[in-house]
């Protein structure tokens, strides 16, 4: 049985529009490999992709310039593809040769075909071109993402669902957080009781912690370690429903700040505020970055070196869940109703301090999704 997150009509108005914008490039066809757009177009949800691009091969959506997209996958993923897809479906054996498939279904007449650069890896290509050596590849990348960025109010509604497990997972590791307790038993009762209040994947960690005197190490993947008295503690709480996410995110004292850190949270505090003011549809990603630089120069700081956040959506291995529009110098691209974006502004001394909201963009400014921490809770 065929379980869908949209409905047909909604699938086959992504792809129209895809083909749309293949016609005005005079492209035949495309082949889309960025799993997010896979999942977008068609439904298909798996983390084979990368599992297939290490055995040399791949998965992917051919979608002609007219008709229905058809998948290649290993036939081992066939009976996930049964129960998401809408589309045709093409298995091959893991010994057959997926990219003579890919070929053989190119449109009659193909001279012209978009491939995304952004997830294709060199060999993939190689064995693409060796397949259909008269065909010309122009970089469609980003192509997807540009639809994808402006949500459907289903697609919103599970945005505004994996705010609501994002907040109590947010709240779960809060009380966790204390002297002594390892940073892997935070980690886990947040996941408890997110996945207890319907979180539905596990392609990104649902929950993340960094901790240390100064902050820890953003990005660490690392759970051991216990927390001490006077470490600054950042939490990452991503929530997810049908592969679209929200991001619930602060930073903790345990113990009594220094003055020093009460007066880089007041900082981070007013650096989201600046940023997520700002937002609403026209506004430019630019715009929004020179609030938050304007909070952290008056704040005695030289200008913010970083990005204040960005468009976000479906989440999927290996390039996750950001949409290429990023809120930060020289993003001229304009905000537009329907978007979500993650505002993520933060300090970096006395150590790691963020605070964080996920919003989604309506014509009269924002709907927050997820709640920034507006004062420094001590544990």
């Amino acid at each position: 049985m065929t379980r869908l997150a949209f409905t047909v009509a909604e699938f086959t108005e992504r792809v129209e529009r895809l083909q749309r914008a293949l016609t005005e490039q005079k492209l035949d066809a495309a082949l889309i490999t960025r799993p997010q757009n896979v999942y977008y177009l068609t439904g298909f949800r798996s983390l084979g992709a990368g599992l297939a691009a290490g055995m040399g091969q791949i998965h992917a959506a051919l979608v002609p310039a007219s008709g229905t997209p058809t998948i290649f996958i290993r036939a081992l993923e066939s009976k996930t593809a049964a129960q998401y897809c809408w589309t045709a479906v093409e298995p091959y054996r893991d010994y057959e040769d997926a990219y003579a498939a890919i070929a053989k279904a190119l449109p009659a007449g193909t001279t012209r075909l978009g491939i995304e650069y952004l997830e294709i890896t060199a060999l993939q290509l190689e064995r693409l071109r060796r397949a259909c050596p008269a065909i010309e590849v122009h970089d469609i990348s980003m192509a997807v993402e540009r639809f994808r960025r402006i949500k459907s109010p289903a697609e919103i509604q599970y945005c505004r669902e994996a705010g609501r497990i994002a907040d109590l997972g947010l709240g779960a590791a809060i009380d966790a957080v204390k002297a002594g307790a390892r940073v892997s038993s935070v980690v886990a009762e947040a996941t408890r009781a997110m996945y207890d209040a319907g979180q539905d994947d596990v392609t990104w960690p649902p929950a993340l912690v960094w901790s240390g005197p100064d902050g820890g190490m953003m990005h660490d993947t690392a759970l051991e370690g216990v927390i001490t008295q006077g470490d600054l503690v950042t939490l990452e709480i991503t929530g997810t429903c049908h592969l679209y996410i929200a991001d619930a995110m602060g930073t903790l004292c345990v113990g009594v700040p220094s003055t020093e850190v009460e007066k880089a949270y007041e900082t981070s505090v007013a650096l989201h505020g600046a940023a997520q003011r700002a937002l609403g549809a026209g506004v430019t990603g630019e715009h929004v970055h020179a609030q938050a630089d304007k909070v952290f120069r008056d704040a005695g700081h030289g200008p913010y070196y970083r990005r204040v956040g960005g468009a976000v959506g479906i989440n999927s291995q290996p390039s996750l869940f950001f949409e290429g529009l990023n809120l930060l110098k020289g993003e001229t691209t304009p905000l537009e109703a329907g978007m979500t974006v993650l505002v993520q502004p933060g300090v970096d001394k006395p150590g790691m301090i963020i605070v964080a909201s996920t919003n989604v963009i309506t014509e009269t400014g924002y709907e927050q999704l997820t709640r920034p921490l507006a004062t420094l809770i001590q544990r």
